[in-house]
């Protein structure tokens, strides 16, 4: 495969609307909103979690976040790391994120046009590395 790599737990920006208004609306219209990837699901696809507070929904006492699934032209990397000389991951995460902080994906809740609407949560991790720590 020629094109981007995005590594699993690398931070990245992602194209995902905000209003109804915008789902229902042109794509390339969407914003730039952060997130992380979840996984890589084939040769040009991934599944991102988009951590923007704005779409955060409060659930169990967690907050939880959405999950799309999209192609290159729609991720790409956060403008404060695409200077850097190294690949950003869990290394640079464990350098920006609290003590304690990590994100996990809890499981489906729902389908919309923006995309998949799994349900991921910030919070501590049991089973994470201790970069993600």
């Amino acid at each position: 495969m020629t094109g981007p790599v995005f590594p699993e737990d690398s931070w990245v920006q992602v194209r995902y609307p905000l209003t109804r208004e915008q789902e229902h609306g042109d794509r390339a219209g969407w914003p730039w909103l952060s997130g992380w990837v979840v996984a890589r699901c084939g040769p040009d696809e991934w599944e991102i979690c988009v951590q923007a507070p704005e779409l955060a929904t409060w659930h169990e006492g967690e907050d939880w976040y959405p999950t799309c699934f999209r192609d290159s032209s729609e991720i790409r990397v956060p403008e404060a790391q695409a200077d850097l000389d190294r690949p950003a991951g869990p290394e640079l995460e464990a350098e920006l994120a609290p003590r304690g902080a990590g994100l996990a994906c809890l499981g489906s809740t729902a389908t919309a046009a923006s995309g998949s609407m799994l349900a991921c949560a910030a919070g501590p991790l049991p089973d994470a590395p201790p970069a993600r720590r």
